[in-house]
């Protein structure tokens, strides 16, 4: 592995591999091509889709009310007063790992604990390195962020052999154990909700340019099950052209985004995996006359994309997820570890639909961003200090 590889919220660097054109239809039908008169079943199915997409968007699109509890409450936190939570993001410099790190340091300061950042630069070696400081200097726990296990393993077995526990970020979920623990926001479906926007949209019929991320299995899992089969079994009138990529050369994708204008003038619309690709995407765009109305989507609710929103420039969505509320969410679980409770399989982070409707009455600002204050009260805080017995 070499160069800088980002694997959820960073930068995405290249596409590397080919271009697979996906007809999103069922039972072998195709989708309707330009100009082409639809049959009343085609209506009625885009009907149907734009109906679905619709209701999912209202489900998300305003702020959050109440949160509920993830678990049971904990006891003894006060024990815990003083210790050290190492976080190790794969590169501290992502605009979203520093809303968590806000986060992480708020719901840290109420328990009684400290956050300590160590930013790898997204070298495997910057990895090894930083956990390797955090099992030798005493860190209670460590909380990685976007980092493959494969990339970290060297780093984690040191700390398991410490008995420090562990709690990986954006890794999806698979099986907890007592000391290596998993924390993902619901990222499935916030793809599948920026694939809802264009479905409803497009009124059911978009033309779709999908860049993939293949570098893990979460990257690769975010898409496909998320966006992908939504699109597929949700838009049987849209067309799908999906992009192999990888993190090699992110100077390539703006040029493979306006090779496949080329090839296909009709793309209303491209699906972006994370908002860090955007700029990339947008500078492809830029290129090709015939873009000029496309439409991005995104997730991640980043602030200089929600500022893309407001300004009209490309982008026309992002779901976001509260990256300040994952900071809570993270010390929650690592709480939890270190107590010797099990991690809760849900810490219910808020997501959010954004578009220029609601972009519109937003603060955009990084005290905004850093603070949660797109998603809702922020009750969460509450709930989470009377969970851990330390109310203020």
């Amino acid at each position: 592995m070499h160069g800088q590889h980002i694997y959820r919220r960073g930068a995405m660097a290249v596409v590397a591999g080919g271009v697979l054109a996906i007809a999103a239809c069922s039972s072998g039908s195709t989708a309707s091509s330009a100009g082409s008169s639809p049959s009343a079943s085609a209506s009625g199915s885009a009907a149907a889709s734009v109906a679905y997409a619709q209701q999912q968007l209202a489900k998300y699109s305003g702020t959050s009310a109440t949160f509920t509890a993830p678990g049971p409450a904990l006891k003894n936190v006060a024990s815990l007063r003083g210790k050290v939570v190492y976080y190790v993001p794969i590169g501290l410099t992502v605009p979203y790992f520093q809303v968590v790190l806000s986060g992480l340091r708020d719901a840290a300061a109420a328990a009684g604990l400290t956050v300590r950042p160590c930013d790898p630069a997204f070298s495997p070696s910057g990895v090894a390195q930083c956990l390797s400081q955090a099992a030798h200097s005493g860190a209670a726990a460590v909380i990685t962020d976007s980092i493959p296990n494969a990339m970290a393993q060297q780093g984690i077995n040191l700390l398991e052999s410490k008995h420090i526990p562990i709690l990986v970020g954006d890794q999806g979920s698979p099986p907890s154990t007592d000391e290596l623990g998993y924390n993902s926001p619901p990222t499935n479906l916030t793809t599948s909700l920026e694939a809802d926007w264009i479905i409803a949209e497009s009124k059911g019929t978009g033309d779709i340019i999908l860049p993939e991320i293949t570098d893990s299995a979460a990257s690769i899992g975010y898409v496909e099950n998320g966006a992908i089969p939504e699109i597929h079994t949700h838009c049987p009138g849209c067309k799908l052209t999906v992009i192999k990529t990888s993190t090699e050369q992110l100077s390539s994708l703006p040029s493979l985004i306006s090779t496949a204008l080329v090839q296909d003038p009709h793309v209303g619309y491209v699906l972006s995996e994370f908002d860090a690709d955007v700029s990339a995407i947008i500078h492809g765009l830029q290129t090709v006359s015939a873009a000029r109305g496309v439409k991005v989507t995104g997730i991640n609710g980043v602030l200089s994309n929600l500022q893309f929103i407001a300004q009209g420039n490309y982008q026309a969505e992002d779901t976001g997820d509260n990256g300040y509320q994952f900071g809570w969410a993270s010390i929650d679980e690592v709480l939890r570890q270190l107590l010797g409770q099990p991690v809760v399989p849900d810490e219910h982070v808020g997501i959010r639909v954004f578009t220029a409707a609601n972009v519109a009455g937003l603060t955009l600002t990084t005290e905004a961003a850093n603070t949660g204050q797109w998603y809702g009260s922020g009750d969460f805080k509450q709930v989470y200090q009377e969970l851990w017995g330390v109310s203020q």
